[in-house]
């Protein structure tokens, strides 16, 4: 027997009692139909259930499905959802295993270009953006926040590293999910600027979107969407 825990998420109609994996994909429409359509929109529930046992040979353990007095209709439905992830994590695993040493090795090769790039009086444009990420704070959904843009922060590199940076990026977002993967080792020499329209009590914005463009300031050819 083996013990992890898998999470299928599935849509249930509650008009049509119909379970489905993704209803949005399935019925890419349901925004459009009438009210009166038992597929509209309104009538998907989303549900979830965890399973925690399977066999050695990847199957939901029986004792899974007599926890609750589960239809047979449901188990059919979702009993494969549930041993595909299963199947899916466990080569994961064993593909990271089998290329973390290989993966570590190119990784510091990689940091050791990135760390020793000349940063000295380096100009904006020499400055290439290689990531960028969008503020989730619940900030901005009370009365002060919500008159304001989330805030955005780019990770930029000197342009003749970046493609280094990328990679080693790639190889450390392969392993996001890898606990024996050694991130800190592998951190790479980078800064991250704060886009915003406002300061907060944590740091300062170093651009102000109502009047700048960063598109227009650093070198994006090193976005995902340009490469």
């Amino acid at each position: 027997m083996i013990k992890r825990k898998i999470t299928v998420t599935y849509d249930f109609n509650k008009i049509t009692k119909e379970f489905c994996e993704n209803a949005m994909a399935k019925y890419p429409k349901c925004y459009d139909y009438d009210d009166d359509d038992p597929n509209y929109i309104s009538n998907w529930i989303d549900r979830k259930i965890t399973f925690e046992s399977f066999t050695n040979t990847g199957k939901v353990s029986k004792s899974e499905f007599s926890k609750k007095n589960y239809k047979e209709r449901f188990i059919q439905f979702v009993k494969p959802i549930a041993e595909r992830k299963f199947a899916k994590e466990i080569a994961k695993e064993k593909m990271l295993d089998r290329d973390r040493d290989k993966d570590t090795a190119r990784a510091l090769k990689l940091k050791a270009i990135v760390d020793n790039a000349n940063w000295e009086n380096i100009q904006d444009k020499d400055l290439a953006v290689i990531k960028t990420k969008m503020s989730h704070s619940k900030w901005y959904s009370n009365v002060v926040g919500e008159m304001h843009t989330p805030s955005e922060y780019l990770t930029v590199v000197p342009v003749n590293v970046a493609k280094e940076a990328i990679e080693l990026q790639n190889i450390r977002r392969k392993h996001q999910d890898d606990p024996k993967f050694n991130f800190w080792r592998t951190s790479y020499k980078c800064r991250e600027i704060r886009v915003a329209d406002h300061d907060n009590q944590d740091s300062y914005a170093e651009i102000d979107p109502t009047y700048e463009n960063w598109e227009d300031i650093f070198n994006c050819d090193f976005l995902p969407d340009s490469l």
